[in-house]
């Protein structure tokens, strides 16, 4: 049987959406972050199947993060 892979698709997704969609990037960063944990774990316990996914929305929301605070941090200085 196939393992599932809705975390490391939503944490993927999000992390796309945080990166192209102007102004959200500080919401659906630490979505993309949470979502890419969780699904690592499951990668981790046997349970699930995407680590490289999962990785990959980590990393796309904490560049969206990285991203947002210097954008407000140079809009409001």
């Amino acid at each position: 049987p196939q393992l599932p892979k809705t975390f490391a698709v939503v944490a993927l997704v999000t992390g796309i959406l945080s990166l192209l969609v102007p102004f959200i990037w500080l919401a659906l960063g630490p979505v993309a972050v949470i979502f890419g944990a969780l699904g690592l774990n499951g990668v981790k316990e046997g349970r699930m199947a995407g680590k490289g996914m999962a990785k990959a929305g980590i990393v796309l929301g904490i560049i969206s993060v990285v991203y947002g605070v210097i954008v407000f941090a140079m809009l409001f200085h």
